[in-house]
């Protein structure tokens, strides 16, 4: 049914929605974000734990980078993730007493090409890091801002998110956030097992971890003096 229902053009939600209306109750769980699940259970990463250690290596204090000006490009508009990682970068910013620029924060797809439309304007705008939404759009971030003859790090801090095969082999390294796929596959396996024999279940929370290589400095003396 589900699979018909797939090929008839239906989403995760209406399917959901209709199986619900029906009252056709199948064990079911969303990964890596909130959502209206057939039984509404979630497994999901700590997206403020995101914005708040990401953000935290970029600030002023000394044993950090020094970073006050940081850009953000975000997933798809009209995406709950993508609102959730904004939530979080813009309290993240509020809690360290940075600034939050309207003309430094954009969306795109999660897709190399997106960079193309950001970069040049916020390094105009006095950026000197950029927080990008994928480690796919912060590959594009780096290839323009060498393209614009600018150094990825000592010009530009680049961090991305997802932490995947590609990350640790450009040039520089990427610094990015790792989203821990095994623990979400335990979850997802404990959450349907625990629905299958109709144990109770809650919340699930994992919390992903930066990992720092070389795409991220402390901000240069020139940029410092001009902030």
């Amino acid at each position: 049914r589900i699979f018909a229902m797939t090929i008839d053009g239906y989403g995760p939600y209406q399917i959901a929605s209709k199986l619900k209306e029906e009252k056709i109750l199948i064990p079911s769980a969303y990964l890596a974000q909130h959502g209206e699940g057939v039984n509404k259970n979630k497994t999901f990463k700590d997206v403020y734990g995101w914005g708040s250690s990401t953000i935290c290596n970029l600030l002023e204090k000394r044993e950090y980078l020094g970073h006050k000006k940081i850009a953000f490009i975000n997933g798809s508009l009209f995406s709950l993730v993508s609102d959730q990682r904004q939530e979080a970068f813009e309290n993240s910013m509020r809690d360290a007493g940075l600034e939050i620029y309207p003309e430094l924060m954009g969306h795109g797809y999660y897709i190399p090409e997106t960079a193309q439309y950001y970069v040049s304007n916020f390094i105009a705008a006095g950026a000197t890091a950029i927080l990008c939404g994928s480690d796919a759009i912060a590959k594009g971030v780096i290839s323009e801002c060498q393209l614009h003859g600018f150094n990825v790090p000592n010009d530009i801090s680049v961090v991305g998110f997802d932490d995947v095969k590609f990350a640790a082999a450009l040039t520089p390294p990427l610094t990015t956030v790792r989203q821990e796929c095994n623990d979400l596959g335990r979850c997802a396996y404990i959450i349907l097992n625990s629905l299958i024999h109709h144990i109770p279940i809650s919340r699930t929370q994992l919390r992903p971890r930066l990992i720092e290589r070389e795409s991220t400095a402390r901000v240069s003396t020139a940029h410092a003096a001009e902030e």
